[in-house]
């Protein structure tokens, strides 16, 4: 694992070491040099020049890798255990970044990410032990045909969106892919690759993790990968050896203080009814299971049926009713498990598992008067915004002001919106605040973001559409992946990415 530290500007040997910012801590053991005395292998193809003289001299080299057009990776020896830092510059761009390594340490390995396809990028080799410098030139590759795609941007110079981390291909199912505010492809993973399958298989739920530096995935309702964005597997957990092969994975997936939380689905009898109803289920750091959720037995859903949507046809019996259908799951600072349920309008906050009342149901948010379940919240809006009803949303969060985000994907071909709730305890009343109309109908999947700056990153799934909204105006960047009239995947939804995240 490495950490990174942006910075800004064009590759330069390092200033004196007083005025060095500190190095970013890695939890990963340092590397050791079993040999004093060997060096790397001199590069082959990229140039190489050499700063400093005298023993003890840093030697480094980057090469590309084979397997990923826009990676690589560096290999460093310092004459004395300390830090390695390599700083990366897009000599078309001029983007510059830092990556640091562990320590102490004599060698070091370090995976460079982050680029564009088919552009020259020059690196820098240094470290505060000193003495000297290394640096050289390598071009990135080509990209894939799974994964060069056409990305159409309408951009305003309001915009503050970054990256965007997505599930799509023009092939092989299960790649991942980030772009950047222009819509190019700054790195790419094969997701099922990584669980040594070569057939391609669905995301069908993601989630990236800014403070391990990894993406978690589902593939399709059976597999559970954790990769970081070097690609290298952390953990691979298969349904029926690791979960119950009765539960499908599905829609969404969450790590937290190094927990992974994931929906399932399942069949559950109740009186002469079969329904597939929804559960949570925690893994611990080793991969085991070690608290599960169950939605089954808690509300009484006689004579409730929603329209039938095929989604379960490879999992579960056709006659068998898709009651609750969630595909929204956000673990909150405190532990407890924001959800939302797609086919009851519902959006629910539970007691976490470590909670003393865990697994009681705190509230509830109903979007529509028929559905079995009695909402907490009366529906209002100061701001005159209409209408109050919500149906099939997508994907529920908390902004860092406290409102409840969501997507109201709606029904009957009604264009989608992403709306802004407070919820106010005293008084019983959910406020909807604002809206943000989305320009199609999202029938299936999607969500809803809020950046750094505040705005809102929504997707429409159906219209293969990411919008960032100026928080409280309009629609300020756009973006439409393009694979020529046909993709083999849905986005499923986009989630801002930070490639260099300032940790605490």
């Amino acid at each position: 694992m490495w950490w990174i530290a942006a910075c800004a500007g064009p590759a330069s040997p390092p200033p004196p070491t007083d005025t060095l910012p500190p190095p970013v801590t890695d939890t990963a053991p340092p590397l050791t040099d079993p040999d004093p005395t060997t060096t790397p292998t001199p590069p082959t193809g990229p140039t190489h020049t050499i700063t400093g003289t005298g023993p003890g001299v840093i030697d480094a080299t980057c090469t590309m890798q084979l397997e990923n057009v826009l990676r690589a990776t560096c290999a460093v020896q310092l004459g004395d255990e300390g830090a390695a830092h390599i700083t990366l510059t897009n000599e078309g761009t001029g983007e510059e970044w830092t990556w640091t390594s562990s320590g102490p340490a004599t060698v070091h390995e370090i995976t460079v990410d982050r680029m564009r396809a088919n552009q020259d990028h020059s690196w820098l080799a240094w470290s505060e032990t000193g003495p000297g410098t290394r640096d050289g030139t390598m071009r990135s590759g080509v990209l894939p045909s799974t994964v060069d795609f056409d990305g159409f941007v309408e951009a305003t110079p309001e915009a503050t969106v970054g990256d965007v981390l997505l599930p799509y291909t023009c092939g092989k199912q299960g790649m991942m892919v980030a772009v950047d505010p222009e819509g190019q492809v700054v790195w790419y993973e094969d997701s099922a690759l990584r669980i040594g399958s070569t057939v391609g298989i669905d995301v069908t739920g993601f989630r990236y993790d800014p403070a391990e530096r990894a993406i978690t995935v589902i593939l399709r309702h059976d597999d559970i990968a954790e990769y970081d964005l070097s690609g290298h597997l952390r953990m691979h957990l298969v349904r029926g050896i690791d979960w119950d092969a009765q539960a499908a994975a599905h829609h969404d997936i969450v790590q937290h203080e190094g927990k992974t939380y994931v929906l399932a689905a399942a069949e559950s009898v109740e009186g002469d009814t079969t329904y597939i109803l929804d559960r949570v289920l925690r893994f611990d750091a080793d991969g085991l299971l070690d608290a599960t959720w169950d939605l089954a037995g808690r509300y009484d859903y006689t004579g409730y049926a929603p329209p039938p949507t095929g989604y379960w046809g490879l999992d579960f019996d056709d006659a068998s009713i898709d009651i609750s259908h969630a595909n929204g799951l956000t673990v909150l600072d405190d532990g407890d498990l924001l959800l939302s349920f797609r086919h009851l309008h519902t959006v629910m906050q539970v007691a976490g598992f470590d909670a003393p009342d865990a697994g009681t149901v705190r509230w509830t948010f109903v979007g529509q008067s028929d559905v079995p379940i009695e909402s907490t919240y009366t529906k209002v809006s100061s701001a005159f915004v209409s209408p109050l009803d919500f149906s099939v949303q997508h994907h529920a969060s908390f902004t860092a002001d406290g409102r409840l985000i969501f997507l109201d994907n709606r029904q009957f071909t009604v264009a989608s919106r992403v709306v802004e709730w407070v919820l106010d305890d005293a008084t019983g009343e959910a406020d909807l605040l604002d809206e943000y109309d989305i320009d199609g109908w999202c029938v299936v999947q999607g969500g809803v973001y809020e950046l750094p700056s505040g705005n809102l990153l929504a997707t429409c799934a159906t219209t293969q559409t990411v919008v960032e909204f100026e928080r409280g105006g309009d629609a300020i960047w756009t973006f439409e992946p393009d694979c020529g009239g046909f993709s083999f995947t849905s986005i499923v939804r986009a989630q801002p990415i930070d490639f260099f995240p300032e940790l605490p």
